[in-house]
């Protein structure tokens, strides 16, 4: 009788792990409005993206918010099963398989007060008499970088967060706000001001990806992911899940 009590335990824990063998570990960082946590729920529109795929899919994860690094040495030892959003580099690629089309993309953009009537025509140069304002210890992309370091654009101040330097260039603090057009449209409309503030222009468009770890549980999860991921393209939920968080300033696929 003890020996089939134990023998049932053991079944039962072997079956246990199989039903949970196919739960992964999919990793992301805190970067609001892609993804971050708000009362104990993580949110943003990549992660609402990611979580539909997910549903869709009909896999079982758990979604973790951590910091970049950690996450990216759990994908290298397969602790980690997948990781977002995530540019493509040629360090990261022996031990990421990425998703065919972006997840995202992030610009590095200028904006301007709605009612200014600044121009731009190609040339950053042309626009050295304007004082600019970005966030302090970020790149705000090679191109605005370099014109920073060689005098090209002289008056540019710093601050702590984007939403110090959004509400700068509300108070006519500066000219042209420096930022990443999604965080500065998640800002403009919780400060319930998206109207205040027009796009200058995207000085660059850098794509970002769903990776999965090639030594964790999901490598294989990639093909299947691309085909829900362009279903939800083609359907509008991308479309629908960008409004809800970015509106009028929403990015195009």
């Amino acid at each position: 009788m003890m020996f089939l009590k134990r023998f049932i335990i053991i079944y039962l824990l072997i079956i246990s792990s199989c039903l949970h063998a196919d739960n992964i570990r999919i990793l992301t960082l805190s970067f609001p409005p892609y993804a971050y946590v708000e009362s104990g729920q993580v949110k943003g529109f990549v992660v609402d993206i990611v979580k539909e795929a997910m549903d869709r899919l009909q896999q079982d994860y758990e979604l973790v918010v951590q910091p970049w690094a950690r996450s990216l040495h759990e994908m290298k030892t397969g602790k980690g099963d997948g990781l977002f959003p995530m540019f493509i580099t040629e360090d990261r690629i022996y031990f990421t398989e990425y998703s065919t089309k972006p997840l995202t993309y992030e610009y590095k953009s200028l904006f301007i007060r709605a009612s200014d009537a600044i121009q731009y025509d190609g040339d950053l140069a042309l626009l050295g008499d304007y004082r600019f304002c970005r966030v302090r210890g970020y790149s705000s992309g090679p191109v605005f970088d370099q014109a920073e370091l060689n005098g090209t654009l002289p008056y540019v101040d710093l601050a702590n967060s984007s939403l110090q330097n959004i509400q700068k260039i509300l108070h006519n603090r500066c000219q042209i706000l420096v930022d990443d057009r999604n965080v500065a449209a998640h800002l403009l409309k919780r400060l319930k001001q998206s109207n205040e503030l027009s796009l200058l222009v995207d000085l660059e468009r850098i794509p970002s990806y769903m990776g999965f770890s090639k030594f964790g549980k999901a490598k294989s999860l990639v093909k299947k992911f691309d085909k829900v991921h362009q279903g939800m393209l083609n359907d509008g939920t991308i479309d629908k899940i960008l409004s809800d968080y970015l509106g009028d300033h929403s990015q195009s696929q």
